[in-house]
């Protein structure tokens, strides 16, 4: 190993706006000559996604005659700088369909970087699971709970216990895989077979004597944790799937029954502070039913602020803009949203006249009319004045 000036320099030295100003000022005062002139590509590697995005934001600040087209991994994860990542993804393809006339999107990122090979595996691969799920998995009314390691099936309608649950019939929903009647159907289930005061429980009936080999919830006693306890998060999983499609009485219902503030009537029951999520509450199999536990330790609020926030109030993001498809109960006269959406302020006001739970008859945008619920970014001002009327 032969030590150079790169070992006596700090990693700081090179993350600065100087230096990458430095760096992209030498490619493009060397670009004609070292090109042919446009003739031939190059390839500027960088040690990391977020200063990939930094180099091509400042690309398109101070060159932007270069064209310059980043290609990295699209997974968007939980590390740190993820919701970076997701930004500079948006920001670079939304560049890149307005310079060439494409509509590439984060799910078709790899028709971006050419990769038909990937796509066509992609496809053929959803649509053989896709068969694979709606052949063993809908069993009637309802979407079963798994398979074990040796093909039993958990969770069929004619099992003695735990034969209908709650997370299978949400997600169907919210996939968009499960179709309009078979939504319908499980999502009845879920409100007439587990539904109760006090939000949804995981399944019924409880385990008792029927639980599979390695089925730990039957270490609980009947109603408590994952033996058909009410799991916080999970409500905010069926508030989602009731909101997408359309039923915003229920998807409301639900948020309340298990509202932490909505339960100071009955503290004595509940027994857990009234301005916090616990992890689950007592189902209906359980004596203490009602009582919650183990509080701060869940991750419920994101998961009820986005059951509310997109489900409920209808505000769901996507690559290009704003879908605008509140589910609220039929009684509300409308709502009103102050919210900061990609560098711009809008003021969102929603009308229901007729009293409806969900629809869209009209949309304004700062005066302009809109077709349908959906405002494309391009629509959006530093103050946004936006209608809707249900």
């Amino acid at each position: 190993y032969v030590r150079g000036i790169e070992d006596d320099l700090p990693k700081a030295q090179y993350d600065r706006d100087e230096h990458r100003k430095a760096v992209i000022e030498d490619i493009r005062s060397n670009w004609i000559r070292l090109s042919h002139n446009g003739k031939f590509h190059a390839i500027f590697a960088t040690s990391s996604i977020p200063e990939a995005i930094k180099y091509y934001r400042m690309f398109r600040q101070i060159a932007p005659e270069l064209k310059v087209a980043p290609l990295f991994d699209p997974n968007i994860d939980n590390n740190p700088g993820a919701i970076f990542k997701e930004d500079g993804l948006v920001e670079i393809l939304t560049d890149y369909n307005a310079t060439y006339g494409t509509t590439f999107t984060i799910p078709t990122f790899a028709a971006y970087k050419k990769d038909d090979e990937y796509i066509a595996y992609l496809d053929e691969s959803q649509e053989k699971l896709g068969k694979i799920i709606q052949e063993l998995c809908w069993n009637e009314d309802r979407f079963i709970r798994g398979f074990t390691g040796d093909g039993q099936v958990i969770g069929k309608r004619d099992d003695p216990e735990a034969n209908m649950w709650l997370n299978p019939q949400s997600w169907a929903v919210i996939s968009g895989f499960a179709s309009d009647e078979q939504a319908d159907k499980a999502l009845e289930m879920v409100y007439e077979r587990l539904n109760t005061e006090y939000g949804a429980i995981l399944m019924d009936p409880p385990y008792h004597a029927h639980a599979f080999d390695g089925a730990l919830a039957v270490i609980y006693n009947a109603g408590t944790k994952e033996n058909a306890g009410i799991f916080s998060q999970s409500q905010g999983w069926i508030i989602l799937a009731e909101a997408l499609k359309g039923h915003g009485d229920r998807a409301f219902k639900y948020f309340i029954e298990n509202a932490p503030a909505a339960q100071n009537d009955r503290a004595e029951i509940r027994r857990l502070e009234p301005y916090c999520y616990g992890q689950f509450t007592e189902g209906k199999a359980s004596p203490n039913f009602g009582r919650s536990h183990v509080h701060w330790l869940t991750g419920t609020a994101s998961t009820v602020m986005v059951g509310c926030v997109e489900g409920i109030l209808g505000m769901r993001p996507d690559f290009y803009g704003l879908h605008i498809a509140p589910s609220i109960p039929k009684a509300w006269d409308g709502f009103e949203i102050e919210k900061d959406f990609r560098g711009c302020h809008l003021h969102i006001v929603v009308k229901n006249p007729d009293h409806v739970e969900s629809g869209c008859k009209s949309l304004l945008v700062n005066g302009q009319a809109v077709e349908g619920d959906y405002i494309p970014k391009e629509l959006l001002s530093e103050q946004t004045e936006i209608e809707l009327t249900m």
